[in-house]
Parts: C-alpha cells; structure tokens; sequence
C-alpha cells in the first residue's frame, strides 16, 4: 500500500525516532508560549531537533487526516479513483456532531473527488472525509481499516484510527512522533499534497459553499510555509502540523494540545508558537552543515577478490546535517559490510556512514562504490588472500599487547 520508496524513511526513521533529540523534554522549554505535545523535526532526515511528551498517545482531532489523505492519493495512484469521479454523498456522510467542520453536503448529492480532497485539506472537512472514504473501501469502517494497516506498514508506533476524520472517540490515538513521522511520508510520497494544504480559500463548483482555510494567516503571512494540516476537539485541544522551509531546508512542527483560555485564544497561540518556534528557535539555534560532497572519497577500502588492493567509497548525493549553531565538530562513523566482494559497479552499496550530533545520530547514509570493482584472476585473488592473511595475522599480534 505505502509506496517503495517510503521504505528509505522507515529505516531511517527505526534509528532516527529512537530518543534522538538534540533537545529534549528534560531540559528547559525553550519557549514563550505552551503546548503539550511538540516534535520538531528536520524533513530530509528525520532527525528530531525537539520534543516533548512527543511519544504519548493522545487525541489527534484532525490531524486523523493526513492519514486520509494518504489513503486517498494512495487510491488515486492505483487508479481506484480519480480527481473527476463523481462521489455520491450518502446520509451517513452527512450525519454529524453540531459544530463539527462540513461542506454541508445534500444526501444524494454529487461532488467530485478533488474537491472532495479540498474540503479535506483546506477546511478540514468531515462529511467529505467520510464521503471519500465510503467511496473508496465501500464504507468508512473498512477504509479505517485501511488507515489502520498503513500506519502498521509505515512503523506508527502510537497510534489508532476508529474514524477518518478525528472527532473525538475513544482510543482514537496518535503521537506527535507519529503525527511527524506520518507528514515526512506524506510529502515524500505524495509531494502535490503540499499544493491542495496550501490553499487559503476556496469556492465549490456548484457556488454552495465558500470556506478559508484552517490556518490562512499563517500562510498568508508567511511565504515560506506551505501546509499541511490543523486540528481541534475537546479532548484534543488546538493542534497542528506545520511544514515550513527555513534557510532552503525544510523543517516539520507538530503541536497538539496548545494552550490558551479561550477558542480565539488558542488560535492566537498556535499560530505564535509556529513564529517563535520558526524563527526565534530553527533559524536562529540551528544551521544546516554540508559534511561530504556527492562523489567525494570518504575512505579507501580492500575489497575480497577485487582486482586491487585498495577501492574509493563515499557517498552518490551531498550529504548535510543540520547541527546547534555552537556545534563547531561533526566527525563521520564509517561501517564497511564485510561481506561484499568483486566483482562491483560504480554505485553499488558497501557500508554506510553516520554523523552524530551531541552523541545522537543525526544523518544515516549509504556509502558506494565510487568505481567499478572488478573481479581479479585467480593468481591475483590467491596473491591478495596471502596479504589478507598476513595482515590478519599482525593485527592479532599486535592485538596480544
């Protein structure tokens, strides 16, 4: 279900969500105003600039719809759906607590699916969250259902979907950790996401409905973020996911359950803790470093049966880690699979390299190949074992004392 290429993000995501943080729930809460559950993340590679009470299972409100959204440009992939398919509104679709976000759709009534996606992604709403998953899974329980594998597939850890569209039911759970981790796949997978979250208003087709979006002034007034979704219940209080790009890197905060006294209030509060956090925390504290240049040597390494002794590795892409400003030395931890052997194209995969920051790991890569290794003959591989023995046979001497 969850495409291929999300399987890069999961494997990093096992050694980047662990307790990876540069800052972290135990020491000082660095800002102004209060949220109870924060995750900052850097996008590209997962590493967790800060949290707090970032792994508990709490109400996500609407935030329960980055997962639908996921199923949905999931579907549309597959071709079980399109953007011009005409839903048909059911009364279930329709029937829902008085307060809750609608398009005030008409029983028996047709919308098509992407402006069905729209009210998903720009108002956040609820009866064209369940009209489109009635549409692809036949009901919303089997398209929860869905909702639920996915999230097994991608590693949620902290969470469980009873509904597609987040108002409050119990053990309806994620974590912002999750919240997080489920917004890098969604953009990874499914970038022209970022397109419909980004929206700040919009009118039906059938002129029926005008909405704004659930955080227009932050997009309004700040060019540099693009969505991606918001949320409040009850028993969730004022949440958010935000994707922003600062200094040409982009960056993702998750807030649930912002604080305030009063509706307006946490309104007020989500949107500035967003600036300040932003601002006054990733662009100032933080700074992205180039530590290896795409196709630079990182290390000559002996390769069994290769033609020569020794081979040049390092990695196909520039690699960059975003470090604390005062963090003046990054050093690499270079891992060789020491089972590979010749013969080898340029490219191929023979180890990996890490940078950590403050003893966490903070950027995992693959190391290549950066030639052809080709397989010797067979008096040059005996010549090369002999070596190979030889210097075995040293470092165990050497090892004695």
């Amino acid at each position: 279900m969850f495409k291929s290429k999300s399987i890069i993000i999961v494997i990093l995501s096992i050694l980047l969500f662990l307790p990876t943080t540069i800052a972290n729930a135990d020491q000082r809460y660095p800002f102004e105003i209060k949220a109870n559950h924060i995750l900052i993340m850097d996008y590209e590679t997962g590493h967790v600039l800060y949290e707090k009470n970032a792994r508990e299972a709490v109400a996500p409100a609407s935030l329960t719809k980055i997962m639908t959204m996921y199923v949905i440009f999931d579907a549309l992939e597959n071709g079980e759906i399109s953007l011009e398919d005409k839903v048909t509104i059911s009364k279930e679709a329709t029937t829902l607590v008085p307060g809750a976000s609608r398009i005030w759709a008409v029983p028996g009534s047709e919308v098509s699916v992407e402006e069905l996606l729209i009210a998903i992604s720009v108002l956040s709403a609820n009866d064209a969250g369940i009209a489109i998953a009635e549409e692809i899974s036949g009901s919303e329980k089997m398209f929860v259902q869905r909702m639920n594998k996915t999230a097994e597939e991608i590693g949620l850890e902290h969470t469980n979907f009873k509904n597609s569209h987040g108002l409050d039911q119990d053990n309806h759970t994620m974590s912002a950790y999750d919240v997080a981790k489920l917004s890098q796949i969604l953009i990874s997978d499914f970038p022209q996401a970022l397109e419909y979250s980004s929206i700040t208003s919009y009118t039906m087709s059938d002129s029926s409905t005008s909405f704004v979006s659930t955080f227009k002034n932050l997009l309004v007034n700040h060019q540099n973020i693009d969505g991606l979704k918001t949320g409040y219940t009850g028993n969730a209080g004022r949440c958010i996911s935000v994707t922003s790009t600062i200094n040409h890197r982009r960056y993702i905060i998750v807030l649930m359950d912002v604080e305030g006294n009063t509706h307006r209030e946490t309104i007020s509060n989500r949107d500035s803790l967003v600036e300040e956090i932003m601002y006054d925390y990733i662009a100032s504290e933080f700074e992205s470093r180039k530590v290896l240049n795409a196709k630079e040597e990182v290390k000559s390494i002996t390769i069994s049966s290769a033609k020569r002794g020794k081979y040049a590795v390092g990695s196909i892409n520039d690699l960059e880690v975003v470090t604390p400003r005062e963090h003046t030395f990054l050093s690499p931890h270079i891992n060789i699979d020491k089972s590979i052997s010749a013969p080898l194209e340029k490219g191929d995969v023979v180890g990996s390299i890490k940078y950590k920051v403050n003893g966490q790991v903070a950027l995992e890569s693959p190391l290549h190949a950066l030639e052809d290794v080709p397989r010797a003959n067979f008096i040059a591989r005996g010549f090369w074992g002999i070596i190979d023995s030889i210097s075995n046979s040293f470092s165990w001497i050497i090892n004695l004392f």
